[in-house]
């Protein structure tokens, strides 16, 4: 990973732990522990430092996509465990990249710069999730119930980086999210 890398990934650590306002070079001069100057030296605006943290984020975003698309899933607890697996993951080493997306979610709300980048995001999440209920024999109405069951777990992360709940099962809470898919017609 290059210094541009280091420099992007640290603005997303500033992101999650002080959101969008707190996205100044010099946070992460220091978040990265570069010399003053270097974060500028990269991105010249704070316009350019947020278009490319935004950018970086989502290649992270991507990847993770990438992960879950591949887990090995031919029925519905196959597809159970994989996600419940995912947000334990999300939750655990990933809670940085979750917590930037949270916040870029909800900037692009009310800042239409980043409006295509969050649908574009959106739209890998669905296609995964589709692809996943496809192979865990889902067959009725998967677009929706991919949409549907990806708003759940986005809500279901918000809400743990919230609360912080010990006891909390993301097994538990995706099964309980899956198995009410039997009810085709429903909603």
């Amino acid at each position: 990973m290059g210094r541009r890398e280091e420099v992007l990934d640290a603005a997303i650590t500033v992101v999650a732990r002080g959101g969008i306002r707190g996205l100044t070079h010099r946070a992460v001069d220091l978040q990265s522990a570069v010399p003053a100057g270097t974060t500028s030296n990269y991105f010249r605006t704070r316009a350019d430092l947020t278009t490319a943290t935004f950018g970086r984020l989502a290649e992270l975003i991507e990847a993770t996509i990438s992960s879950v698309d591949a887990a090995p899933v031919s029925d519905i607890e196959g597809l159970i465990q994989a996600l419940g697996f995912s947000m334990k993951m999300t939750l655990g080493p990933g809670i940085t990249v979750a917590g930037a997306a949270a916040v870029m979610f909800t900037e692009a709300a009310i800042d239409p710069s980043l409006h295509a980048s969050v649908v574009a995001t959106n739209e890998l999440w669905c296609g995964a999730m589709e692809r996943l209920l496809r192979r865990a024999g889902i067959t009725d109405d998967v677009e929706r119930r991919a949409r549907w069951l990806l708003s759940y777990a986005n809500g279901l992360v918000v809400d743990q980086m919230a609360m912080n709940e010990m006891h909390f099962d993301p097994v538990a809470a995706m099964r309980a999210a899956i198995m009410g898919f039997g009810h085709p017609g429903d909603g």
